[in-house]
């Protein structure tokens, strides 16, 4: 089975970050409809996590950027730039 195909048809889409050699985690980000969706930890850990370790023997886990605290906080604060209003424009 696929996954990306799968995911891309619900409006999705998995993005590879990195592979980190000494920790065995695969960073990938997941996008469009699949970001903060309760459904994509599932698809993460079940889909993804368990494949790549059948292929992979060095993969130990699969990590969404999102769930990163770094990452995270990023988001916040460009969410809480979005909400502030544009400075008008000069004449």
């Amino acid at each position: 089975m696929r996954i990306r195909p799968s995911v891309q048809e619900d409006g999705g889409d998995i993005v590879y970050r990195g592979f980190d050699d000494e920790s065995g985690v695969v960073t990938l980000q997941m996008q469009g409809s699949c970001a903060g969706c309760p459904s994509s930890s599932v698809t993460l850990k079940a889909g993804i996590e368990n494949m790549l370790r059948h292929y992979i023997p060095e993969v130990k886990e699969v990590r969404d950027i999102a769930a990163d605290d770094e990452e995270m906080g990023f988001e916040v604060n460009m969410m809480d730039l979005v909400k502030t209003k544009p400075p008008k424009p000069r004449d």
